[in-house]
């Protein structure tokens, strides 16, 4: 990977963890800022932030789940451990060299008063099973939030070093026979004169879809949006593509074609403005077809470039998911 394209993955990491700050801030029970690191040959360290009071919920526990790739749901998974509910750190014991991501999760009591019980447990140290702890799995994941993006070993060495070891252990090659070298990685975030479109019957069911049905008389489901810039074709280049998707498949709220194709869109658009309203229309395409966690991401992302706009969706993610 070429020095600038690295520097450049860090800025873009960098950048979305400080954009998460506002979110770690929120009154929902996500905690924030993970961090794994390797303390010895056989032990992981893992670290986070709480969340700062979440209203009406009490935090009864802090699960941890552990898997051999990237967690993007909790799902049908048995968490490795539950400890003290103001617990900020973890120790994770390895017996092998794979590669591991963690989640962690708040463990939540809808409560009257709110905030942190004070008595529930004396021993901070303990890790309790889960079936003592009181309590529902705040299932939210979100990647760079509670959830760990790279994979993490105990001797700290990455599988690309590895795999490069083997290749060179393994592989005899020839005179002036070029040696192969790895594919560079490539990370790519997941980055009006219309009359303002009413949403379809479709598209609503699909969200209330994921709402309980003791709520759906309550759920608001967001208008889509469009922005000013798209309104009116440009005579070439970007905008004029984008517009054509919005045109032939956005505005008449085809999501689940849309969304592909905003996606392709996106993964090949330099940055700029026009990828940032392409990836929030992507965004806007996710919450429509119940893809919750990946729309948060994506609003997430954008919320220094659309402040006002990212946050309303974003509140609106998470609300449908709570109600689910």
């Amino acid at each position: 990977m070429k020095k600038t394209q690295l520097f450049k993955r860090i800025f873009l990491i960098l950048a979305l963890s400080l954009s998460f700050c506002a979110f770690s801030q929120s009154s929902r029970p996500v905690v924030s800022d993970i961090e794994a690191s390797t303390l010895s040959t056989n032990k992981i360290e893992l670290r986070w932030t709480l969340p700062q009071n979440p209203s009406g919920k009490t935090i009864t526990g802090i699960s941890i789940y552990r898997d051999i790739k990237p967690i993007k749901s909790i799902d049908n998974m048995i968490p490795l451990a539950v400890t003290h509910p103001r617990s900020e750190t973890w120790q994770d014991t390895v017996t092998d060299l794979k590669d591991y991501y963690y989640a962690v999760v708040c463990v939540v009591l809808e409560s009257e008063s709110g905030g942190y019980e004070n008595n529930l447990y004396y021993d901070e140290q303990y890790d309790r099973k889960p079936s003592e702890v009181i309590g529902k799995a705040y299932t939210l994941i979100l990647p760079g939030v509670n959830a760990t993006v790279s994979g993490i070993r105990a001797k700290g060495r990455s599988s690309a070093d590895t795999i490069i070891e083997q290749q060179k252990s393994e592989k005899i090659y020839r005179d002036n026979e070029l040696r192969e070298r790895p594919l560079p990685y490539m990370d790519i975030l997941d980055g009006e004169s219309y009359p303002e479109p009413t949403i379809d019957k479709t598209a609503r069911n699909n969200a209330l879809s994921l709402v309980s049905l003791n709520d759906k008389k309550n759920a608001t489901v967001m208008e889509n949006y469009i922005f000013e810039e798209d309104g009116v074709k440009a005579e070439s280049g970007e905008d004029a593509a984008l517009f054509d998707i919005l045109k032939t498949s956005f505005i008449n709220r085809r999501y689940t074609q849309v969304e592909k194709e905003l996606y392709d869109f996106v993964l090949y658009l330099r940055d700029g403005d026009t990828k940032d309203r392409a990836s929030f229309y992507l965004g806007e395409c996710y919450y429509y077809n119940g893809k919750l966690s990946d729309a948060v991401r994506i609003f997430i992302s954008l919320q220094d470039k659309y402040p006002a706009l990212s946050r309303k969706w974003t509140d609106a993610c998470l609300d449908l998911y709570e109600m689910n």
